[in-house]
């Protein structure tokens, strides 16, 4: 990590914080970046352009990190076989994510390069 530019803590500070960097910093490094992007896009559009990107960004950031969640079962084994080939980890493939953006979890982790991710006659891959 020391091409980021990002200090890193010890071995015991990390298990004191629980993390790469101390908490200040963490805190320090979001406000500066959160006060730049908002007064650059309030000069561009004011208030309702930094809301708009700003609640945008946000409902991404949760529908990705629940998207991923589900997508590895939550932690648990939940491989189905016959419906999930790669099992070196606990990526699943789920209808829905499925369906509606042809993202079969469990077939990108198989072949992570491959713009196809759908294998079997029922995974529907629209976007390939």
């Amino acid at each position: 990590m020391q091409h980021t530019g990002v200090p890193g803590n010890s071995y015991d500070q990390y298990r004191i914080w629980g993390s790469y960097v101390t908490p200040l910093y963490a805190v320090l490094s979001w406000l500066l970046n959160w006060s730049f992007w908002y007064l650059a896009f309030y000069l561009i559009g004011g208030n309702a352009l930094a809301y708009s990107l700003f609640g945008a960004a946000g409902f991404w950031a949760i529908g990705v990190r629940t998207f991923n969640y589900e997508g590895h079962a939550k932690g648990k084994d939940k491989q189905r076989e016959g419906i999930d080939f790669s099992i070196n980890d606990k990526s699943i493939n789920q209808l829905w994510p499925g369906i509606v953006a042809g993202e079969w979890h469990n077939n990108h982790h198989l072949f992570p390069k491959s713009a196809r991710s759908g294998f079997r006659p029922h995974q529907v891959d629209l976007a390939w």
